[in-house]
């Protein structure tokens, strides 16, 4: 008998050096659905209302999205929902104009998702390997 792909992604889970957190990520999804700023962020974004964002932004992420795939365990890696959760307000950032309430809304938002996982000691990939420090110049 096949093992089913739920059990086998199970394994999966359990077999990574750095295993999921789920229970740390849904206390943090929950903070992040019921922060003020989020009502731009839970659910998609439907093309009768915007019908031109699915031809600016190519992967489309939500809130609801990410709470679908954290509770389905589809995130093998913490790394896997932060990636999701950073999709969310860069596409944001990629539609909107600075002025737009979204806009706000997502930046207001992304700053308190990059403090909470610092508090949580969960790493975001760009704060992880900062870039290196830049050599001085040698003069001639």
């Amino acid at each position: 008998m096949q093992p089913s792909r739920r059990s086998h992604r199970r394994s999966q889970v359990l077999d990574q050096s750095l295993p999921l957190d789920n229970a740390i990520l849904q206390d943090l999804l929950m903070e992040l659905i019921h922060h003020k700023d989020a009502w731009p962020f839970l659910r998609p974004v439907q093309k009768a209302q915007v019908p031109d964002y699915h031809l600016i932004i190519k992967r489309p992420m939500d809130f609801g999205r990410i709470k679908n795939k954290l509770n389905m365990l589809v995130y093998v890696h913490n790394s896997e929902f932060i990636a999701d959760t950073l999709l969310v307000f860069e596409n944001c950032q990629m539609y909107n104009q600075s002025e737009a309430e979204e806009y706000k809304a997502g930046a207001r938002m992304s700053r308190f998702f990059r403090k909470r996982c610092r508090q949580l000691g969960l790493q975001i990939p760009d704060e992880a390997n900062p870039p290196p420090a830049k050599k001085p110049r040698l003069s001639s």
